[in-house]
């Protein structure tokens, strides 16, 4: 019996070190904003000329400037990785923020609700005609849930109009040494 125990006891203490070990291998992705942002963060990846994410052990740090667009050299892939926002200060602190990763109401609740938090972050792919390659990118809110159920569609296209124009703008850097794009044209109906 005292046999059985104590193999049970190594075996239970060498899994949890094996699964400990793998935990700290999985990277930790850090987004610093600037205290007070709000609205939606793009960061484009896999940009020759972007800014360089800091890197310290398996903690990879993203530094949103206040343009809410990150051009980076970061190439992403498929593994696993855990993230953290915060608002940071011009003085170095910072405030976690809390995410939300479902979709948001229109309550009295959220209404009144002004802690900042960060909302949607997803990955997404656009290809547009003005644009020679594939455009890959994050994109998140950052804000308040009072503010951002206070936004119309209007505002929330503006966003994205000014983001395809920021990528348009700046397509020779964004697509450097990316392959050709999939531009999707929409063929006019002819005139009968």
């Amino acid at each position: 019996m005292l046999k059985s125990t104590l193999v049970s006891t190594i075996f239970l203490g060498v899994l949890s070190l094996n699964v400990a070990g793998c935990v700290l291998l999985i990277p930790h992705k850090v987004y610093l904003i600037p205290d007070g942002t709000n609205g939606d963060i793009f960061i484009l990846r896999d940009i020759k000329t972007g800014e360089i994410v800091d890197s310290k052990l398996q903690e990879l740090v993203f530094r949103i400037p206040t343009s809410r667009i990150l051009l980076a050299q970061y190439v992403p892939d498929s593994s696993p990785y855990t993230s953290a926002f915060y608002y940071e200060k011009a003085d170095g602190t910072r405030l976690r923020l809390e995410e939300e990763h479902s979709s948001l109401h229109k309550t009295e609740e959220n209404l009144k609700n002004f802690t900042p938090f960060v909302w949607f972050v997803r990955e997404s792919r656009s290809n547009w005609y003005e644009v020679p390659c594939e455009v890959r990118y994050e994109r998140f809110y950052v804000g308040t849930r009072a503010d951002m159920l206070k936004r119309s569609t209007d505002e929330y296209n503006d966003e994205e109009l000014k983001f395809k124009e920021y990528v348009k703008a700046n397509a020779a850097q964004i697509c450097e040494g990316q392959p050709p794009g999939k531009a999707i044209t929409i063929m006019k109906k002819p005139a009968e």
